[in-house]
């Protein structure tokens, strides 16, 4: 594990046994109160069923960073070189609707741990500006770094976008993933030098969302003589709380406090990338 996958997992959340997770809930829901509902379902059958509908759901990192030279303004100062660096990554909503919002963390390393000769001047996209997604159907993913944290990696390593696709949706036809997904983008941070957070929200017609591509970007500057740089990132995708609550009513409110916080996040769903000497 790299030392910038360290120090990514010392600003993240431990990863989540989701499978363990939905077990726990749909035990707890045989004993919540009974309720009346249009369909007659209990509390079990409502977990059971929402669990069915998103089943599968993916949010994954591309096995590789696009690192070019950087050109134009601003120019590199003396003793450096400037390289445009994009994190591309796709998101597989099994809904009727897509996420409501994603959040993204990349940090950057060398072997040695010396960070002072390398450092982020600035983010693609900036906050208070608008995102529109873009599917990259022939990309792979990266999932083998899920797995290496100790979650089961839900595909395996290398697999390609499009084959992803007719796992999750049973059909991989880039066609069938026109659509136009339009996020804002309300959080773009360079931290502490090395690392970048940001957050995508408001997909404005979440129904028209399916498949959805983005490219995350970051303006590198690196000192000549530099070693190898590797990267790791952390990206999560959330679902609508107003529409788990219509979806579940509010008996799920009842659980333990584990359980509830999971639910009052959106049933976040994770990806884990790690990429290796990246201007390699």
């Amino acid at each position: 594990m790299s030392r910038a996958m360290q120090k990514l997992l010392g600003q993240t959340p431990a990863p989540s046994d989701t499978e363990a997770l939905w077990t726990e809930a749909i035990v707890e829901s045989r004993s919540a109160p009974t309720f009346r509902s249009a369909d007659g379902g209990t509390p079990t059958d409502r977990i059971r069923s929402l669990k069915e509908k998103i089943d599968k759901e993916l949010v994954a990192f591309h096995d590789r960073l696009v690192v070019d030279a950087h050109q134009g303004d601003p120019a590199p100062r003396p003793g450096t070189k400037l390289w445009d660096v994009a994190i591309p990554l796709t998101l597989f909503p099994k809904r009727d609707r897509g996420f409501s919002r994603l959040e993204c963390i990349v940090e950057l390393g060398l072997d040695d741990g010396d960070t002072g000769a390398i450092r982020v001047v600035s983010l693609q996209p900036e906050e208070r500006t608008k995102v529109l997604a873009k599917a990259e159907m022939g990309a792979k993913l990266e999932l083998k770094a899920k797995a290496g944290t100790g979650v089961e990696a839900p595909l395996p390593e290398g697999t390609a976008v499009a084959e992803a696709a007719a796992e999750v949706y049973g059909k991989a036809e880039a066609g069938a993933f026109e659509y136009k997904a339009e996020r804002d983008c309300v959080q773009s941070e360079i931290v502490a030098g090395t690392g970048a957070r940001w957050r995508l929200d408001d997909v404005h017609d979440p129904q028209q969302v399916g498949l959805e591509g983005h490219r995350l970007g970051l303006l590198l500057e690196v000192e000549n003589g530099t070693g190898p740089i590797h990267a790791a990132g952390y990206l999560q995708a959330y679902s609508d709380t107003k529409w788990l609550t219509m979806t579940l009513g509010a008996f799920w409110r009842e659980f333990k406090k584990g359980l509830r916080s999971f639910f009052k996040r959106g049933l976040p769903v994770e990806a884990y990338g790690e990429w290796e000497d990246i201007l390699g």
